[in-house]
């Protein structure tokens, strides 16, 4: 009964994890519950409306005085008992499954900032190390909004590194915090949402088991650019995504490599400064495509003059003016744009002289 009415109506997202039928089942049964028992309510109201209704011309009569009706009384107290425990067991079950960690699982740290995603697989298999020994592991930026991908995510490009994969089959524990401020991690077709938190160590875990590209977004309003901090799951079979994790370590540890012996080739720092770019959600608030976002855009910033709101002008915009709105992002702030939006990252000189040479390549 319940599985036609959900095919019937489909008011909910798909299914795609173990728990999400648990949820869902708890969901329509308070959902049948809660219309069966509008509905006789209200035709129990309608029809003592019209059945006890001063008919016209009819004198005034007392209301009949009842005290007590011990059938009614029973009935009205030992039904909804029933009903409400009905409830409390669906919902129960499937609360108690998602909080019951499986014995073997692999894990995911998430850190969520203004405004993306930033997720890492965690375990030697998604990790390697450059020349130099420097660890590195697979790591996902997501602040990209979903209707970019289409349902099955057949457009979603191999190296798309804003996307997170995981096999179907699979137990994966997330481990999430905050940079900043109050998040909260959701994937609808998981039926999965958990509170991130700065300064602590929140959790929530999945089985994927449907194949396909699902939203991922955040439910709590966490500043100006909430509305874009949102990313994709993509869930693809076993040996599809041993396939996808294997070329890119390959190209991890290429970039790796690449950059512990490149020195300072402009090239290779570009390359380096673009990651940083992405892994500090800059692009949350700054298009690199010309586009008006919260802040200004920063595609071809580099050498432009810079005019200011206070009517003060920077002839171009060089290295030291772009570790100065780094690092103190209310020191100069460009005509046209609000104050205090920014926060100050802490990014040290070899940090910022990657993304100043990622800056100076932009068009």
């Amino acid at each position: 009964m319940i599985n036609s009415i959900t095919g019937f109506l489909a008011v909910l997202p798909p299914s795609a994890s173990t728990v999400a039928p648990g949820v869902d089942h708890a969901f329509w049964w308070v959902t049948i519950i809660s219309v069966v028992s509008f509905i006789l309510v209200e035709a129990a109201l309608i029809l003592f409306v019209i059945k006890y209704r001063r008919k016209k011309g009819e004198a005034d009569k007392p209301t009949l005085y009842i005290t007590h009706h011990k059938t009614a009384e029973i009935i009205w107290t030992v039904i909804p008992s029933i009903l409400l425990l009905v409830i409390f067991y669906y919902g129960a079950v499937s609360y108690i499954e998602m909080r019951t960690l499986p014995k073997e699982y692999k894990v995911i740290n998430i850190k969520g900032q203004k405004w993306a995603w930033e997720m890492t697989y965690a375990g030697e298999e998604n990790c390697i190390r450059d020349v130099k020994g420097k660890e590195h592991c697979l790591q996902v930026i997501a602040q990209t909004k979903p209707n970019e991908y289409d349902k099955n995510g057949e457009n979603i490009q191999d190296t798309d590194m804003s996307v997170l994969r995981v096999p179907t089959g699979q137990n994966y524990r997330l481990i999430m915090t905050s940079k900043d401020v109050l998040h909260s991690f959701y994937i609808p077709a998981f039926r999965i949402k958990q509170d991130v938190v700065p300064g602590l160590n929140t959790w929530q875990w999945f089985q994927a088991t449907e194949a396909g590209a699902y939203p991922i977004f955040c439910t709590e309003y966490c500043g100006t650019s909430h509305y874009g901090m949102m990313g994709r799951v993509l869930v693809m079979e076993t040996g599809q995504f041993n396939a996808w994790r294997e070329k890119a370590l390959e190209r991890l540890k290429e970039e790796a490599d690449a950059l512990a012996a490149g020195g300072d080739d402009p090239v290779i720092l570009a390359k380096a400064g673009e990651k940083l770019f992405n892994s500090n959600a800059c692009g949350a608030c700054h298009s690199m495509e010309g586009t008006r976002v919260v802040g200004p855009a920063l595609n071809g910033i580099y050498g432009k003059e810079r005019v200011f709101a206070d009517g003060s002008k920077v002839a171009k915009a060089d290295y030291g003016y772009i570790k100065e709105s780094i690092l103190n992002p209310g020191a100069k702030i460009v005509e046209g744009y609000p104050a205090g939006v920014m926060p100050k990252f802490a990014l040290n000189e070899g940090d910022l002289k990657k993304i100043a040479a990622y800056l100076q390549t932009s068009e």
